[in-house]
Formats: C-alpha cells, sequence, structure tokens
C-alpha cells in the first residue's frame, strides 16, 4: 500500500484498508 497514505498504522490494519478499499472500488464499478 501507500506507505504516505497509511503511515504509522500496522501492516495488518494497512491490508485491511486496502481490501476494503479494493471492494469499493469493485462495487462502484459494478453498479455502472
Amino acid at each position: 500500500g501507500n506507505r504516505n497514505k497509511y503511515k504509522g498504522i500496522t501492516p495488518g490494519e494497512e491490508a485491511s484498508s486496502e481490501v476494503k478499499g479494493y471492494l469499493t472500488q469493485t462495487n462502484v464499478q459494478q453498479a455502472k
């Protein structure tokens, strides 16, 4: 993930944020 964007959090939390972001992007694409 973007180390600057997610500065100061644990790798696990970063991964969770990236997964959530991926799912959100996927849902938006499917809704179009």
